[in-house]
Parts: structure tokens; C-alpha cells; sequence
């Protein structure tokens, strides 16, 4: 009795089947290694023959593992995709020629310089597009990984048929995008099926598709555990070496984009990075105005030569170190900061003002509500005029 138990599958219609069966379920397309099928095998060509103990059928599949083992990729030849080579030059040619559009505007403007590019907005146009070919170019990699049409992506309802028909075998059902409401819940489940079937978290593809379609497309990750190559010599390297082109230019543009976008805002990046840089004043301020108000609403406040009335009076609370009284992050990098707390009450209300330094930065008195990053300045010495008030410290 022939009997191999080994996975297979139809080269006319994808379906699974053992190795054992003379002919697919599904579409009853002939299985030629099966003994049976052995005289019909000898009416095959040439090419055929020879494959003929490696393939099923037609020869567009390639077998699985004969050991059985569940983590064998299974190569299959990609008889369905189009051709890779024509999906690249269309998708990279409209990309280039399109970058070189824009370039060419602006050099036969007779003013070709940074400061023109800039005018013609080429950092946007250089950023948007590469980003928009990369997408573009993995997304058809995406659906070739399934053995389907690198064009299906592209073209609206259809594409969302073909992911149906990869994610649950189910082409039609991709219709129900139409009705409102059920069409979004179902892309929900037709992206989470696609992550199982690309061996991926399914709530990464049903949340952050646009991330994992690039990931998917140029990663190593394959649909099924079976990998769609081209039954062309060499491939695989040509297909390597169209990827790095594209990633070279694309990466290129994109770096040439930021550069100018840079150029373009560099009055605004400066402002921003000094603002980055104060946050911490405010977050020191913050946290010692958090800590001071904790410490009056429990009692915790002492005083010198007064006692301490959280109803009237101005006080004062000196604060010589307060990284070390506070716990404050970075202050290992910066110098001691040295700041005040006022507490002013006046008919029943209290308000709270602080100043602070680190003989670099800092800011004079400012109410504890209105201080900001545009609150600090270059602030080298604290005002003394604390020292005549009314001193008190926190309890420890």
C-alpha cells in the first residue's frame, strides 16, 4: 500500500493533501508521484520529468518536508504574483521620475540652491513620497508573499476581496466592506487572521497594519509557512538586490527631506530644544511645590522664630539642595539647585510662589501656576530678600 503522510499541495488551486492521495479533492488535479498516476507520468515533458520527484501536478509547488517536520518552509514557485521585475521598475520608476520632476523645476529654474529647494517645498515632497514608495513597494511584496496579483493591493474593493480570499480562504466575503459598519468590524478580522497567517501578532496587523504591512513585505516573514519564489535563475539575489535600491534611494531622499525640513525650521528646532531643555526646571519646580503643599496640609511646616499659620502671614522655605531633598532626576548631571518657596495667605487663601537657580538657569518669583518653559532664563543668583521673612523648613 502506498502510504506517505507528508503535506502537499495542489499546484492548480492551493488546497492541502497528503502525499498519499492520487488526486486533489478540491479541483482534481492529478498527484504524478502517486504509483498509480505512474503511466500518466509518462506523458509529461521533459522539464516535468525531471521535476516530477520533487513536484506535484504541474509543478508549481514545491513538497513539503518528507521528515514531517511542522517548522519546514515550504517553497512554493510563484506562478500567480506577475511578474516582480515589471511590479519594481513600475512602482520605482513613477517614484524616481516623479522626485526627478520636482528636482528638475527647480534646477531649470535657473536658481538651483538649497534656499530654492526650500521655497519649493522639495523637503515635504522628498519626505512624503519616499515614505509613500516604500509603502507602495511593500504592500505588493505583501500580497506576492500570498501568491497573488502585486497589482491587487491598488485597486479599491478588489484588494480587500484578495485579502479576504488570503486571510479565510473566502474571496466574495470581501464585499462586505460595502455595508457600513459591518465592513469595518470585518476588516478587524480579516487583518487579525492575516497576522496568524503570516505568523505575526494578530492584534499588531488589526491595530498597526500600516507598520506591519512594511514589516511583513520586507521581512523574511512568510504567508502559511510556505515562501513564493520565481522559477527564474537567480532570483532570489535579483530580488534582494531590487529591495536594497529601493530602500537606498528611498532612504537617501528621505535623509536629503529632513536635512531641508531642518534648514527650513531651523529658528524653530532651537526654540524647541531649549524648551526640552527648561522642562526640567518646571519638573524640579513641580515636584518641590507638590512636596512643600503635602507638607502644609499635614502640619509638617516648622518655623524659626514664628509659628506657622496656614490661615495668614507670608512664609518662607529654603531650599538648599534640591536634588537631595527631593529625589530630583538629572541631578547628577547639573549643579545643586538652590530655590525658595513663598506661602503667602490672605484671607483664607494661599498661594504659592517659588524662584529657583542652578547658577545657570532658572527664574525670580512667579506664582506656582504660571511657571512654564518660557519662565526660564539665565538665572545665576537667588534674590536674598527671602532671608528677612519669615523662615520655616520641612519636618523630616
Amino acid at each position: 500500500m502506498y502510504n506517505k503522510d507528508y503535506t502537499i499541495y495542489c499546484s492548480r488551486c492551493g488546497a492541502e493533501m497528503k502525499a498519499s492521495s492520487r488526486y486533489c479533492m478540491k479541483c482534481g488535479n492529478l498527484n504524478y508521484d502517486h504509483p498509480d498516476n505512474a503511466s500518466m507520468k509518462k506523458m509529461l515533458g521533459k522539464e516535468q520529468k525531471e521535476a516530477s520527484s520533487y513536484q506535484v501536478g504541474s509543478g508549481k509547488f514545491i513538497l513539503s518536508d518528507v521528515s514531517g517536520n511542522s517548522n519546514t518552509v515550504i517553497k512554493s514557485i510563484a506562478n500567480n504574483t506577475g511578474s516582480k521585475t515589471v511590479c519594481f521598475y513600475v512602482i520605482f520608476g513613477v517614484y524616481f521620475l516623479f522626485m526627478l520632476v520636482n528636482l528638475g523645476t527647480v534646477f531649470f529654474s535657473g536658481n538651483f540652491s538649497i534656499d530654492s529647494l526650500v521655497r519649493n517645498n522639495f523637503s515635504s515632497v522628498a519626505i512624503i513620497s519616499s515614505l509613500v514608495f516604500l509603502y507602495m513597494y511593500s504592500l505588493s511584496l505583501f500580497y506576492m508573499k500570498a501568491n497573488k496579483r502585486w497589482w491587487a493591493g491598488f485597486v479599491p474593493i478588489y484588494n480587500v476581496m484578495i485579502l479576504s480570499e488570503m486571510a479565510i480562504n473566502k474571496k466574495m466575503l470581501g464585499l462586505l466592506i460595502l455595508v457600513p459598519g459591518v465592513g469595518q468590524i470585518f476588516m478587524f478580522y480579516i487583518f487579525y487572521k492575516l497576522g496568524e497567517k503570516f505568523k505575526v501578532s494578530g492584534l499588531l496587523m488589526m491595530f498597526f497594519g500600516f507598520v506591519m504591512i512594511p514589516f511583513i513585505g520586507f521581512s523574511n516573514q512568510t504567508y502559511d509557512g510556505r515562501v513564493f519564489e520565481d522559477d527564474t535563475p537567480n532570483a532570489t539575489e535579483k530580488e534582494y538586490g531590487r529591495k536594497r535600491t529601493a530602500f537606498i534611494f528611498a532612504i537617501l531622499f528621505l535623509i536629503i527631506g529632513l536635512c531641508l525640513y531642518i534648514y527650513e525650521n531651523i529658528s524653530d528646532v532651537e526654540a524647541t530644544k531649549k524648551d526640552a531643555g527648561n522642562s526640567y526646571y518646571v519638573y524640579a519646580s513641580n515636584k518641590i511645590i507638590k512636596k512643600v503643599k503635602k507638607s502644609v496640609e499635614k502640619g509638617e511646616i516648622s518655623c524659626d522664630d514664628v509659628d506657622f499659620d496656614r490661615s495668614t502671614g507670608t512664609y518662607y522655605i529654603p531650599i538648599n539642595d534640591a536634588g537631595s531633598e527631593f529625589n530630583l532626576f538629572m541631578q547628577l548631571l547639573r549643579e545643586p539647585i538652590e530655590a525658595y518657596v513663598k506661602i503667602e495667605n490672605s484671607n483664607g487663601e494661599t498661594k504659592y510662589y517659588i524662584s529657583m537657580t542652578d547658577r545657570e538657569k532658572g527664574f525670580p518669583e512667579t506664582q506656582s501656576d504660571l511657571v512654564d518653559a518660557k519662565t526660564v532664563i539665565e538665572y545665576k543668583e537667588l534674590s536674598r530678600d527671602y532671608e528677612k521673612g519669615n523662615s520655616c523648613h520641612i519636618n523630616k
